[in-house]
């Protein structure tokens, strides 16, 4: 690897953790303290979830339609995670349900 990949990567681990730490550091700062658990910005967590699971998987569902058997990893994982969902409330185990049961799809 030469010196300006490295200095590539580098500078997009710079870029990637400003983009997430910004935030938090202006709000650290401010004197008006924002309430995230209460009023319109309690529904922005699921939100952007959503659009970002949507977005992601309309170029893919798009592609298998035409083969009807390659979209049932995709249907497994999606029960996979209303069930956990329903089950324990929590949304990090229901992702991590929903990666597992995929990959283990993929694996049979």
């Amino acid at each position: 690897m030469n010196n300006g990949f490295l200095w590539t990567i580098l500078a997009l681990a710079v870029i990637t953790w400003l983009t997430r730490a910004l935030p938090f550091l202006l709000m650290s700062r401010s004197k008006k303290k924002i309430n995230f658990s209460q009023g319109r910005l309690q529904i922005l967590g699921p939100a952007l979830l959503l659009s970002t699971t949507v977005v992601v998987l309309t170029g893919e569902i798009r592609d298998l339609i035409s083969n009807a058997a390659s979209l049932w990893p995709y249907l497994i994982s999606v029960i996979a995670v209303i069930l956990v969902t329903r089950w324990k409330n929590n949304i990090g185990l229901s992702v991590l349900a929903g990666l597992i049961s995929y990959g283990l799809c993929l694996l049979i």
